[in-house]
């Protein structure tokens, strides 16, 4: 998220990293980096550098798909496919997640000094590093597999469109919704689809995109696995433009064209369903509101050219 959380007071943060890890944050200082969690780079006492990254179960869907148990089985999961040799991972650091007060949950990872990217960061040599993560997660033995959630294909709830509860209401009200119905009929067929002929099931991270990469030391990490799951590999492989060949060459799995779709809709849908709760609630007009409703339009404007 791109501003702080209004509800969690900074001692509240300290408290926790001292509870859970043992850490006495010298520093603790907020980042505007990437969209779903709030995060701080913190500086121990003894001089020591961490990542801190904190989840409001409220949003991004965690309220309706699983919640507090659906991020502690996938970082687990990332954990232990971690520690079973897939150094790509930037994974937590003792527990993988600790619950604070009723809506919020806090992880803390080291701290990684490298290159970032943004969603649309894309070259070749990037796209063929993507694969290959993509294709190692997916390879993920079924001891580490198993510990991660099962993809029930559901996708969150909308909510109700109220003019008067924050700046961006009246401009919701606006919006032509019409093309969501229709798209979330042939989501469900799709989705009827693949569980009559299930696929392969494999470790899924959920979001590999350019901005969940980093480069350090030479190497490409895989970041921000709180929503990894075991699902359909297309879960993943629909997001990686022209490299489904390339994936299907170095897997020998064929892909899905139904799976494929059903993924990029239920992105588009989801996008919006989590907008529309969003703007439902009572908000402001912060970068984050923007954020929300720029990927709310956008998913719509997806929907509308399909």
């Amino acid at each position: 998220m791109l501003t702080p959380p209004d509800d969690l007071p900074e001692p509240v943060v300290r408290d926790a990293l001292a509870a859970g890890w043992s850490l006495t944050a010298a520093t603790l200082d907020y980042r505007a980096v990437g969209f779903g969690a709030h995060h701080w780079a913190v500086v121990d006492a003894g001089g020591r550098r961490w990542f801190v990254s904190v989840v409001d179960l409220r949003k991004g869907g965690f309220d309706q798909l699983g919640g507090f148990d659906q991020l502690l089985a996938s970082l687990t999961a990332a954990t232990a496919l971690r520690d079973s040799g897939c150094d790509f991972v930037v994974a937590p650091v003792g527990a993988p997640v600790v619950r604070v007060g009723e809506f919020y949950a806090v992880t803390v990872y080291p701290h990684v000094e490298g290159e970032s990217f943004g969603w649309d960061d894309y070259s070749d040599s990037h796209r063929a590093a993507m694969l290959d993560l993509v294709v190692a997660v997916h390879a993920a033995p079924a001891s580490v597999r198993d510990l991660a959630r099962a993809d029930d294909y559901a996708i969150p709830a909308g909510g109700p469109v109220r003019p008067e509860a924050g700046p961006y209401g009246p401009r919701v009200a606006k919006l032509d919704l019409s093309p969501v119905s229709a798209a979330t009929a042939r989501y469900g067929s799709l989705v009827d689809g693949v569980r009559s002929s299930p696929p392969e099931m494999v470790l899924t991270h959920g979001e590999p995109h350019p901005g969940n990469t980093m480069r350090a030391g030479g190497r490409w990490l895989l970041i921000d696995w709180e929503t990894a799951m075991v699902a359909p590999p297309e879960r993943d492989v629909w997001q990686l433009d022209g490299m489904q060949e390339a994936y299907t060459a170095a897997t020998g799995v064929v892909l899905r064209a139904d799976a494929l779709e059903l993924y990029r809709l239920r992105w588009d849908l989801s996008e919006i369903a989590e907008g529309l709760a969003w703007f439902a609630a009572p908000h402001g007009d912060t970068e984050d509101d923007l954020e929300t409703w720029d990927n709310l339009v956008e998913s719509l404007g997806n929907l509308s050219a399909s």
